[in-house]
């Protein structure tokens, strides 16, 4: 909410913007949303988008709609279809002369229709909420299935929701989520873009608020009688991920750890592995995102059926932990 409060609608305001797309997604549960949530939803961002006088424009992502085959029942419609103009299905929009082809998601009751709009828009940007293959579905983490980009290469740009790293690749632009929502998002930029409707052009706005922080303890070179201290700035209110690489001075440890609690974290994580057995080429990157280090665990097994859908298994009951966590208290 700083982030919405500090830079986005002062950003816009400034800039006399008056219309805004949201390419899906809009809350993160896909079956329900707790009242606090919705109450700071409902006073801290739409309230302030009303002040605004700006029009939002929002489509369906996969976590809006509660089915997952089917987009009837969806959150957007149930709580903010007077708030937001909402498409559910798939629509041509045209701002000061340019067309904006504005695709939901796809799913099995929608696809045809959705795969017949692809063909027959005239539009020369699309905006929609897709899961392509080869695409990285977390930051290194390339998604394995899903659609080919090659149907959309008609377009001039694709600018698409879903997934939550920003990146691109030829015509094809994942704008990423503009917070960190979990850990994985820890050193990706994020932030909201700016579309030039007469140049076409995109402008990234960074969003410099930030919720986690990684400090790497390695004590070395450290001398025994001078203790270590941190910023206050990197970590306070922050969840604070510790990656021990060296520890050889226990009590030095002891008192940094010390010295982070003191400095009000939200919370904090300690990372360390010292297991003798490990290998050279069973070496782990522990600052490779847990999904990351998963999935070359699944391409090293033997007799797995299937490692592809163990694998979007394993990455959809990862993402449920994580929204489960977050929401606790």
């Amino acid at each position: 909410m700083r982030f919405f409060d500090r830079t986005f609608f002062p950003r816009i305001q400034a800039e006399g913007i008056d219309t805004i797309l949201h390419l899906g997604d809009f809350l993160d549960r896909r079956k329900f949303v707790n009242f606090l949530t919705l109450n700071a939803v409902q006073t801290l961002f739409v309230k302030r988008l009303e002040e605004s006088g700006a029009k939002m424009h929002c489509i369906l992502g996969n976590h809006d709609i509660f089915y997952k085959n089917k987009s009837e029942v969806n959150s957007l419609q149930e709580l903010f279809a007077d708030k937001f103009v909402v498409h559910s299905k798939p629509t041509t929009l045209t701002f000061d002369g340019l067309k904006i082809a504005m695709l939901p998601w796809i799913n099995k009751e929608n696809e045809e229709e959705s795969l017949r709009f692809v063909q027959e828009t005239d539009a020369p940007i699309l905006c929609g909420h897709l899961e392509l293959h080869g695409f990285q579905v977390l930051r290194n983490t390339p998604f394995d299935g899903g659609m080919s980009a090659e149907l959309f290469k008609k377009f001039k740009a694709v600018y698409t929701g879903h997934f939550h790293t920003r990146h691109s690749r030829e015509n094809v632009h994942y704008l990423g989520c503009p917070y960190q929502i979990t850990m994985n998002d820890y050193g990706d930029k994020k932030g909201f873009h700016i579309l030039d409707t007469q140049t076409g052009e995109l402008e990234f706005v960074k969003n410099p608020h930030t919720i986690f922080a990684q400090i790497e303890w390695d004590d070395t070179d450290l001398d025994d009688g001078k203790l270590v201290k941190v910023e206050p700035e990197r970590i306070q209110g922050k969840y604070v991920r510790i990656v021990v690489k060296t520890k050889t001075k226990p009590y030095l440890f002891e008192k940094f750890v010390d010295s982070v609690y003191a400095n009000s974290p939200h919370g904090v994580t300690i990372i360390e592995d010292f297991q003798p057995e490990t290998t050279e080429d069973e070496e782990v990157d522990l600052a490779e995102d847990t999904l990351s280090i998963i999935n070359k665990e699944i391409e090293g097994l033997q007799n797995v059926g299937d490692p592809k859908r163990l694998k979007i298994l394993i990455r959809d009951l990862y993402s449920e932990c994580i929204s489960l966590e977050s929401s606790k208290g």
